[in-house]
């Protein structure tokens, strides 16, 4: 039978591991990109639609994922996220 000390340290790594499961990881610094120069950001405004995503516990069942971007007064993007819980 298993101690009471090791049961504890074998589920609290189990836990811990979920946490990071959704890290994306590389060597280094991070990369020096370039900006584009034609953004437009009015074509990128409205609703799209999620295709593809990273495993993650807390969107097991999570289907119908969009983003709405929507242009504030002040210039700034609002962005919300929504997602179905299929459960």
């Amino acid at each position: 039978m298993l101690s009471d000390s090791f049961y504890l340290v074998f589920v609290t790594a189990i836990v811990l591991s979920h946490r990071v499961e959704t890290q994306v990881t590389f060597d280094g610094a991070c990369p020096k990109l370039d900006v584009v120069g034609d953004f437009d950001l009015h074509r990128y405004l409205g609703l799209w639609y999620e295709i593809e995503s990273y495993p993650a516990v807390f969107s097991s069942f999570a289907s119908c994922t969009t983003a709405n971007y929507s242009l504030l007064p002040d210039g700034n993007v609002r962005v919300i996220n929504r997602s179905f819980n299929t459960r």
